[in-house]
């Protein structure tokens, strides 16, 4: 199910593929379930399972949203991706991740010792091992 909407229609396609294909990425490591099913009804409404998302800051879901949107040209750019607010404020905020006891009782058997870093942390990290 990583395929956008215009690449399964079989219509000429840009980079905003790869947002597609990140944000499929990203609902599935967030959520812990695809988001559509089957992997083909790539318009079908998104659900949010409560028990899975009410972990994250509310930014979080906006974000997902935004990189599946149907139409390419309504999908978040990697520039619009970066200069999210989920992204830009999660380093002060926690991570967008709630620590709470409970969320971390909403994990699966054997990933209570998961340490959820700052989106914007990651950012850093990342920019810290671009050459020059």
């Amino acid at each position: 199910g990583y395929m956008a909407p215009e690449i399964i229609a079989q219509e000429e396609y840009g980079c905003s593929v790869d947002m597609f294909a990140l944000g499929v990425i990203m609902f599935t490591i967030l959520g812990g379930y695809e988001p559509f099913y089957p992997a083909s009804n790539v318009s079908a409404p998104l659900e949010f399972d409560e028990a899975a998302w009410g972990q994250f800051s509310e930014q979080a879901i906006p974000f997902v949203t935004d990189l599946l949107r149907p139409l390419a040209e309504q999908r978040l750019t990697a520039a619009g991706a970066r200069a999210h607010c989920w992204i830009l404020n999660s380093a002060g905020a926690g991570g967008g991740h709630t620590n709470s006891e409970e969320s971390e009782k909403a994990l699966p058997f054997g990933f209570s010792d998961l340490k959820f870093h700052a989106a914007g942390e990651v950012l850093e990290a990342l920019a810290a091992t671009r050459p020059g």
